[in-house]
C-alpha cells in the first residue's frame, strides 16, 4: 500500500486594491507557532501518535523527509516546500524539516503543544529515520 502526502498550493482567497487575503486553514485547531530556520537546520524529526500538523511556509523553501510509520516497509518520501505551500502531516508519519534557505514555517497542530507546559512534549514521539 503506497501513500504519499501532498502539497497544497495556497491561493488568495480575496484580493483587492489593498492586497490579498489567503484563507491558510478552515478547520479548528489547538494549537499554532512559528518556526524559524537558518539555512541548513534540521527540525522535526519525529511523529505524533494523536495529533495532525498542519505545515505553511511563509518564507524560504525546505525539504521536508515523511515516512508513514503505519505502513509496514513504507519508503520516505521527500518534499520540496517553497514559499505558499502547505504540507499536513497526519497523526503516525514521522516529520523532519531541512532549511534549504533561511525559513519561517507557520504550523498548527490538532493537540495542545504550549511550550513550557506539560502538554508540550506529550504526543511527541522522537525517533531518526
Amino acid at each position: 500500500m503506497k501513500t504519499k502526502l501532498k502539497k497544497i498550493k495556497i491561493r488568495s482567497a480575496f484580493t483587492d486594491k489593498r492586497g490579498h487575503i489567503f484563507d491558510i486553514w478552515t478547520e479548528a485547531v489547538h494549537h499554532i507557532g512559528i518556526v524559524t530556520f537558518v539555512k541548513g537546520a534540521v527540525r522535526g524529526r519525529h511523529y505524533h501518535k494523536l495529533s495532525s500538523q498542519n505545515n505553511y511556509l511563509i518564507k524560504g523553501k525546505l525539504r521536508l523527509v515523511v515516512k508513514n510509520l503505519k505502513v509496514k516497509n513504507s519508503i520516505p518520501q521527500t518534499i520540496i516546500i517553497n514559499e505558499g505551500e502547505m504540507v499536513i502531516v497526519p497523526p503516525n508519519w514521522y516529520h523532519e524539516f531541512t532549511a534549504m534557505l533561511p525559513s519561517h514555517l507557520l504550523f498548527s497542530t490538532s493537540g495542545s503543544r504550549k511550550h513550557g507546559s506539560k502538554d508540550y512534549e506529550k504526543d511527541n514521539y522522537r525517533i531518526e529515520i
